[in-house]
């Protein structure tokens, strides 16, 4: 392990994010604009088409939620699923509600993931693909669990080697 390395790991261990006190500010936030402004940002900023399907019975819905914390999480997933597909090819987010939780899912065409990775993606700093590969440090999708835990919440993923991925967060919707 290099020095560089050791200070990385170094830090990971005393990772904020992992502190009991750590707690969201949680606010009403509107579930369409949200999630509209969110793709659209992330589209221009990616460079990347990114489809967002809203149905009808989410139009008045709010999250129970730190935006700042869940805008994060929506982009550390949008970031993944840009790196693991093909450039230009489309990324979809599609929401949808359930009694007391909206889930958004997020789906590419990409490189997939194993069905034997796919316990390890959201350990700290695990990284599936050779170093140089692909960009990052294995934090996104650790981070993006996390959030959707403070918040109550999770993350699920299906997944096949070679067929893409589909991630779906899942957060509280405001009483």
């Amino acid at each position: 392990m290099t020095r560089v390395e050791g200070l990385f790991h170094q830090w990971l261990d005393h990772d904020p994010w992992n502190a009991e006190q750590l707690e969201p500010k949680r606010e009403p936030v509107p579930v369409v604009p949200w999630l509209a402004d969110t793709t659209h940002a992330f589209g221009l900023r990616a460079q990347r088409p990114v489809t967002l399907e809203l149905p009808e019975g989410i139009k008045d819905i709010r999250l129970h939620a730190d935006e700042r914390l869940v805008t994060r999480a929506l982009c550390n997933l949008l970031d993944n699923a840009t790196k693991s597909s093909p450039p230009g090819s489309t990324i979809g987010l599609k929401a949808f509600r359930l009694p007391g939780e909206l889930g958004i899912q997020v789906s590419d065409a990409g490189i997939g993931i194993a069905a034997t990775d796919l316990d390890r993606i959201f350990l700290k700093a695990v990284r599936l693909t050779p170093e140089g590969e692909v960009a990052g440090m294995g934090l996104g999708l650790h981070l993006a669990r996390r959030i959707s835990v403070l918040h109550g919440g999770r993350i699920d993923v299906a997944s096949l080697r070679g067929q893409g991925s589909t991630f779906t967060l899942w957060l509280p919707l405001h009483p």
